[in-house]
This record gives C-alpha cells, structure tokens and sequence, in this order.
C-alpha cells in the first residue's frame, strides 16, 4: 500500500479511530473516512486529547447525565 486511499479502504465501522500523519495528509481525504464508517480521525499522538462533550463510540455519552427543559416565557 503507497496510497492512504488505499490503507483507508480498509476501515470500517468497527474501527473507531485512525490516526494519520503527517496531519496534512488528512485534506487528501476529506470525507472518505466517514463513508467508511469511521468516527474519529486524528493526528498521530492525539487519540487520547479529547474535549469534554464530544462524541465517543458513536454518541453523546454526556447527553444521557443532562435534563433538557424547556422554557417559553
């Protein structure tokens, strides 16, 4: 495999994360790894960065502590 296209065929949906590097390369596929069934493409070194609140294995796990209300006054 020369290409990323063609290591990128590869994953599916049971592939959570990929990294790639070096992080520019990531442009040359901008929705490829989506289509492919990943959810979380990153820069190599980063997989364990992570934000508050962002989605993980698929859903919000945040969403599930949170009560939503509505207020129309």
């Amino acid at each position: 495999m020369n290409r990323l296209a063609d290591a990128i065929r590869h994953a599916n949906g049971a592939t959570l994360m990929v990294g790639i590097y070096p992080d520019a390369r990531r442009v040359d596929l901008p929705d490829r790894p989506a289509a492919q069934g990943l959810q979380w493409v990153t820069r190599i070194g980063r997989a364990g960065i992570t934000e508050a609140g962002l989605p993980h294995d698929g859903f919000l796990p945040l969403r599930r502590f949170i009560r939503w209300v509505n207020d129309e006054n």
